[in-house]
């Protein structure tokens, strides 16, 4: 492409898909992610091909694929800030029955306060999320989505929503769903259990006090059940990550 009005024209619109998408992601609302809002969807853009021919078309039209990108980068964005919201609503119910929510703190990658169980996670699949081979998955799934899509077609092609919808109503719907009990059951029963167990010894020893010593075991099994299974977690954290990021 010669003309350089031209190039900054498919420039410009290949780039609004990908600077919705990391404006809905909640990866890059903190201050570390806010430095990459402009410079990410610029990388990306060059490198997308199908986008670098919108000579001859009217500007109707250039309107219009603006609006289709804007509103398939808000769905894209959606579909992986799910896993976000799942996954940090796993550590908030860890964190409320530890009593962890007292000393919660500003968590940049969510925008709100958060307990430190929920910061953990989030920050682990921040973690993954961008360094899945070697950084490079994640913008080359992003890219794959052009070639499903391009730029420059208004309508998608025949039956390539079918997997989208399915994965955000249906099977992806699905697997968000057990991923978060995944998480959060075995250690939310074990501190409901400790519960359990500090309220019948203080039944029969007056002298504990229930409160100071649940505080401490709920300490303990927490500290002692993350250490173990954080491996295991965070390999379903990059499956699932697979998963839903695999183009349809």
């Amino acid at each position: 492409m010669t003309n350089p009005f031209e190039f900054l024209t498919s420039l410009q619109l290949a780039m609004v898909r990908v600077a919705v998408l990391v404006a809905v992601m909640p990866t890059f609302k903190s201050s570390a992610g806010k430095a990459f809002l402009l410079p990410f969807p610029v990388a990306v853009a060059l490198c997308i091909r199908e986008a670098s021919d919108t000579a001859g078309l009217s500007s109707m039209l250039l309107f219009s694929l603006g609006m289709k990108e804007a509103m398939l980068g808000a769905a894209l964005g959606f579909m992986i800030s799910r896993v976000f919201i799942v996954v940090s609503a796993a550590g908030a119910v860890l964190d409320q029955q530890a009593g962890y929510t007292v000393g919660a703190l500003f968590n940049p990658s969510l925008g709100h306060s958060a307990g430190p169980i929920e910061t953990l996670y989030t920050l682990l699949l921040v973690l993954i999320l961008m360094t899945a081979g070697g950084g490079f998955y994640f913008p080359k799934a992003i890219m794959a989505t052009y070639a499903v899509w391009p730029v420059t077609s208004l309508w998608p092609p025949a039956g390539s929503l079918g997997g989208f919808i399915n994965n955000i109503l249906g099977s992806g719907a699905d697997m968000l769903v057990g991923m978060g009990m995944h998480i959060a059951m075995p250690i939310l029963a074990m501190l409901m259990f400790s519960d359990l167990c500090v309220a019948m010894l203080s039944k029969y020893a007056a002298e504990i006090s229930p409160m100071s010593i649940s505080m401490a075991v709920k300490a303990l099994l927490v500290c002692t059940v993350l250490i173990a299974t954080l491996n295991n977690q965070t390999d379903n954290m990059r499956r699932l990550i697979a998963l839903l990021l695999r183009v349809q």
